[in-house]
């Protein structure tokens, strides 16, 4: 370390008589102290650093220590992990994005902290960890999916989804049961961006998973659209959980093969209206014309949103059969039903005026 890397941590003065650098404090609202390091300790000026980073009250004097430290590297680790437990929020922020900046010299100290910090340090390492540590931190990751706190756990599905590593795919179907929505959503697209290495398990869940597993894992084989999915989600439509039915439904549409119009037909008498209107919803998708009877009989359906999906449905379907019935309800007092059948009417080439 040079003398004039030190004279950029102005204020500051060397001093003869020590042969140190005296860093003065002339922010005595954001110090109480005066610090002397010796011009070539790393220590010193890392711990001068920290001070800076921790205490000062000036978010620019506080980037310029994070980036300072981020450059020293790994002798700096452990200060911005205490910098992490910080309660300012700049100070965190800044000291995790220093943290990130060093990469792979910090991912091991802070692989042995993770299970002792306090929750809002953890929910930081889980973005840094796999921001820089590749598969080297996914079993880590893998772990804290189970973490008592539910952003922890959010954190480390978007970092598995984020390394797109096949070795997380059993726990990421695991987590498809969590209690917390958005943990199940998140471990969801962690799925999807695996991709098909993901498959087998997803069905493997469709079929013998519990209720809300087997509901996500359907919603998941929409988004990645494989074909071998089709007769898992076809049997899927005759699940005792409505909500499984109804998501199958809605995979089956987004593959939009031909072969899935027979059962998704038979899903439009579902006792059900979610799945009813799903089942709508993905034969308009389809757009096979072998669905006109079925979405006709629909459109005065008693639920609220059925007749309206229906509608909607006969509109991409793009046949002229369905103009006279369409003109039968196409003045429902039901404001939104009428909306989507006169639409409908106006795509099928039938002017209303």
């Amino acid at each position: 370390m040079t003398n004039s890397q030190l004279i950029l941590l102005t204020p500051s003065q060397f001093t003869k008589k020590t042969g140190t650098w005296l860093i003065i404090d002339d922010q005595p609202a954001h110090y109480n102290n005066t610090l002397e390091i010796d011009p070539f300790s790393t220590h010193g000026l890392v711990e001068y650093l920290g001070q800076q980073l921790s205490t000062s009250k000036d978010p620019s004097l506080q980037r310029k220590a994070a980036l300072e430290l981020a450059a020293i590297g790994a002798a700096a680790v452990n200060t911005l992990v205490d910098a992490l437990h910080q309660k300012c929020k700049t100070c965190q922020i800044m000291a995790a994005y220093a943290l990130r900046k060093i990469g792979e010299p910090a991912v091991k100290p802070l692989l042995e902290i993770l299970d002792t910090c306090p929750p809002t340090v953890r929910q930081k390492l889980m973005w840094i960890l796999y921001s820089i540590g590749g598969d080297v931190v996914i079993e880590a990751l893998i772990a804290h999916l189970s973490d008592t706190d539910r952003k922890v756990r959010r954190y480390a599905a978007w970092g598995l989804g984020h390394l797109k590593n096949p070795q997380a795919i059993p726990a990421l179907v695991a987590a498809l049961n969590d209690p917390y929505n958005k943990m199940r959503f998140d471990s969801g697209m962690a799925l999807v961006k695996i991709g098909g290495k993901a498959v087998e398990a997803l069905l493997d869940a469709l079929y013998n998973g519990k209720s809300r597993t087997r509901s996500q894992a359907a919603a998941i084989l929409a988004w990645l659209q494989d074909e071998t999915a089709m007769d898992a989600l076809t049997e899927a439509l005759y699940d005792k959980d409505p909500q499984v039915r109804a998501q199958a439904a809605l995979a089956l549409g987004w593959i939009g093969h031909p072969r899935g119009v027979a059962p998704l037909m038979n899903a439009l008498y579902d006792n059900e209206p979610e799945v009813r209107m799903q089942a709508a919803v993905a034969l308009g998708w389809i757009g096979d014309a072998r669905a006109i009877d079925g979405l006709v009989g629909l459109i005065d359906d008693e639920s609220y949103w059925v007749p309206y999906s229906a509608a909607d449905a006969l509109s991409h379907l793009g046949d002229i059969r369905a103009i006279a019935p369409l003109i039968k309800v196409s003045h429902l007092y039901n404001p939104r039903v009428r909306e989507a059948t006169q639409s409908a009417l106006r795509k099928l080439g039938y002017s209303m005026n």
